[in-house]
């Protein structure tokens, strides 16, 4: 029996990334969590609110002959909340960092309060072979990166735009990584056998 789109968004951490240091997570209750960090460097760690506009589409059952899954729109409200996604670790990361800059080192810290308003967004997600838009930065190929077998595609980044980070608190390497930009994520990780063997056909095949 087919799952339903919406158990298809949700059940899942949707990763910009194939180190998973960025992702998104929906939540069948309408909320959600948005989080960005580079190695120990965390720039966002918030939950949002959402709502789709075609909830009937969420609710229909995924074709699994078709690449396109589904091409819907929703609305996300950005809060001031922690992820409840975090992990032990990050969650004290917060903390010890907070104790320093005498206030939280992401949020409303980094953003600006238009920052926190309502977005809409088309989002698409396909089904095939992908890998994450950073492995392709890097130029690696399917057979030579971790494959994913579901992409969530923005119309725009569900990362608050570049006018809605606090100048002051860019530096690096929020600059470099441009992560209003990102609007690809991936899902369903295949397992490292399957890509490594992979490799090995390519290479000795």
């Amino acid at each position: 029996m087919n799952s339903t789109v919406m158990s298809l968004l949700c059940d899942k951490f949707w990763y910009w990334d194939s180190n998973d240091e960025s992702w998104i997570k929906f939540k069948e209750n309408g909320t959600g969590s948005l989080f960005a960090r580079r190695e120990f460097c965390m720039f966002i760690a918030a939950e949002f609110d959402w709502i789709a506009q075609n909830p009937e589409i969420l609710s229909s059952k995924v074709d699994t002959q078709n690449s396109l899954v589904c091409h819907c729109e929703i609305e996300i409200s950005l809060t001031n909340r922690y992820s409840s996604e975090l992990t032990p670790f990050q969650e004290n990361r917060l903390v010890e960092v907070g104790k320093n800059k005498g206030n939280t080192a992401v949020n409303s810290f980094r953003l600006s309060d238009e920052a926190f308003t309502r977005r809409k967004f088309a989002i698409r997600i396909e089904k095939g072979e992908f890998i994450t838009g950073e492995d392709k930065k890097l130029g690696l190929s399917t057979w030579a990166a971790p494959n994913f077998a579901y992409r969530l595609l923005f119309d725009s980044s569900p990362y608050p735009p570049q006018n809605m980070w606090k100048e002051d608190t860019w530096g690096d390497p929020l600059g470099k990584l441009r992560l209003w930009e990102w609007n690809e994520f991936y899902a369903k990780r295949e397992p490292r056998s399957s890509w490594m063997w992979k490799i090995f056909g390519r290479l000795f095949g």
